[in-house]
């Protein structure tokens, strides 16, 4: 079996270890080995972490795009995100501090036995109908099962997101023991001040977060100790939507990429002084790769496939999860080599299971059962999709999930 040529380093250098490095520094611990590109002896003694994830910022878009840049002048160095390259297993990693293998969600779109449905996972919505997962009997603990990075810290730790997701189900329940904070996501100065306003608050000031606008998660998150390192992560999701919409190659993805970077910049010099004892750490969850419409494999194009097939599709249009009929398997293995062996490698999920691609150590309870019999890794700029009933035809130019280099490095920035 040949695997891709640029995979996930669970071993030290992805954003797994990274937030060992973070977990040891606050008092937690975590099964993974600490960050070779961030050794743990990088933090001081009781600094306080403030921990910037900007949605979709890659490694190879910065080196390419960053001439200048604040962001490209502080980078320390290029860490993998976890596999697949999507928002909904990278940012469960930054919550939990495991990979999707641990966590157990794997995709976008994530197949839940348990409930008989494919889901469109961070909104805990089924797919199609878009009707919610949850309601009086059935809550977000049922379905999740893991633990938040959070839950155990020593310190006072905040969560900053964007209106939309604020205090959704998901994020509570990824970031239970935080007080969770929000912003307008509109502009990337209202985020920076956001977290400006909130260093004036950690526990060592005078005043705290105000009622209006602050969600305490847990009621752990009192527990903090006057000697215990604070934990603040902040979620950017504006560079990820622009960079989907119009395409990471984009001038509106560059002109955004500046503000940011604008408003980073001031940020920086507005802490630097005022905060000694404060560490500052931005990275991402994955990058992006650009498609043209010509490179979209629709499924409804193929209905001798579609026939092989016991559920829709779930995980993302980069990589793609099938679940295939018992007795169809052979079939579904010679249409896929016969149609698309220039456009992508299919791979059995008995095979990957030997390869570590996931994680390292114990599965979720749920994992194998949400990533299919099989995955189709997309090749090039090619993507998969379908459409189901109750569902608009989308096309999006910018696409992750996949293991190129651009998908897969994310930028370890440290001013």
């Amino acid at each position: 079996m040949n695997l891709p040529e640029h995979l996930p380093d669970y071993q030290g250098a992805s954003i797994v270890n990274l937030m060992s490095s973070i977990g040891e520094h606050l008092g937690i611990s975590n099964p993974y080995a600490p960050s070779s590109i961030l050794p743990q002896n990088s933090l001081s003694p009781g600094e306080n972490i403030v921990l910037l994830v900007i949605d979709g910022m890659g490694y190879e878009y910065l080196n390419s795009h960053g001439k200048g840049s604040t962001f490209l002048k502080h980078l320390q160095g290029r860490m993998t995100s976890v596999f697949p390259t999507t928002t909904a297993a990278a940012m469960t990693s930054f919550y939990s501090g495991v990979a999707p293998l641990n966590h157990g969600i794997p995709a976008w779109h994530t197949y839940l036995r348990e409930f008989g449905a494919v889901s469109t996972i961070l909104p805990m919505t089924v797919r199609g109908n878009r009707s919610s997962l949850l309601h009086s009997d059935l809550q977000a603990k049922d379905i999740f099962q893991f633990e938040s990075f959070t839950r155990n810290l020593k310190g006072s730790s905040y969560s900053v997101f964007p209106k939309p997701i604020y205090r959704s189900p998901f994020s509570s329940y990824a970031v239970e023991g935080t007080k969770e904070l929000s912003y307008s996501p509109k502009n990337p100065a209202k985020f920076f001040r956001r977290i400006r306003k909130l260093l004036r608050t950690l526990p060592s000031a005078p005043s705290v977060p105000s009622a209006s606008s602050v969600s305490t998660t847990s009621s752990t998150s009192s527990r903090a100790s006057p000697t215990s390192p604070n934990y603040i992560m902040g979620y950017w999701s504006g560079f990820d939507s622009v960079a989907h919409t119009h395409g990471i190659e984009s001038e509106d993805t560059f002109q955004h990429f500046q503000q940011i970077d604008h408003a980073f910049g001031e940020f920086v010099d507005h802490v630097r002084d005022r905060y000694p004892n404060l560490k500052i750490i931005v990275t991402a969850d994955h990058g992006l790769m650009d498609s043209t419409e010509d490179q979209v494999i629709w499924l409804r194009d193929h209905p001798d496939l579609k026939k092989t097939m016991t559920l829709p599709f779930s995980g993302e249009a980069r990589v793609p999860f099938f679940y295939v009929r018992a007795h169809e398997k052979s079939a579904f293995e010679n249409y896929m080599e016969r149609h698309f062996g220039d456009q992508g490698e299919l791979y059995s999920i008995l095979d990957l299971k030997k390869q570590k691609l996931f994680g390292l150590g114990e599965a979720h309870p749920q994992f194998w059962d949400r990533i299919g019999d099989y995955i189709l890794m997309m090749k090039d700029n090619y993507i998969f999709k379908d459409q189901l009933l109750g569902e608009k035809k989308e096309f999006l130019i910018g696409n992750h999930g996949g293991l190129s280099q651009e998908e897969l490095y994310v930028p370890l920035i440290v001013p």
